[in-house]
C-alpha cells in the first residue's frame, strides 16, 4: 500500500501583527499573499482541500481564520506543522 507523506512545509514564524484586523487599510479582509508560484489547495466552503504548498497558516490567511480556529475545528491534527496532500481541513463557520 502506498503511504501518504506529509506536505513539505517551511515553517516561518507568523508576524505578530499578521491578524486580519491589523492590516494597513484597517479592513477585516486579510492582506493578499503574493503569488509564490506554488500550487495551493482549494476552499470548498466548509472544507479546504490541501495542495502541495499549503500550510495551516496559509489556509487561515486565505479563509480569514486563526490557526487556533483551524486546530479547534480539526482535533485530529496533533501537529500544526504536518498536513497532507489532498487532506480535507474542516473550516469553521465564517
Amino acid at each position: 500500500a502506498l503511504a501518504t507523506s506529509p506536505v513539505l512545509q517551511l515553517h516561518l514564524a507568523e508576524p505578530e501583527s499578521a491578524g486580519p484586523e491589523d492590516n494597513e487599510s484597517g479592513s477585516k479582509e486579510p492582506e493578499p499573499i503574493p503569488d509564490d508560484g506554488c500550487t495551493h489547495g482549494v476552499d470548498l466552503g466548509s472544507t479546504w482541500k490541501v495542495g502541495p504548498c499549503d500550510t495551516l497558516w496559509y489556509i487561515g490567511r486565505q479563509t480569514n481564520l486563526s490557526l487556533q480556529d483551524l486546530l479547534a475545528a480539526n482535533p485530529s491534527i496533533t501537529n500544526a506543522d504536518i498536513i497532507y496532500l489532498d487532506q480535507q481541513i474542516a473550516l469553521p463557520e465564517r
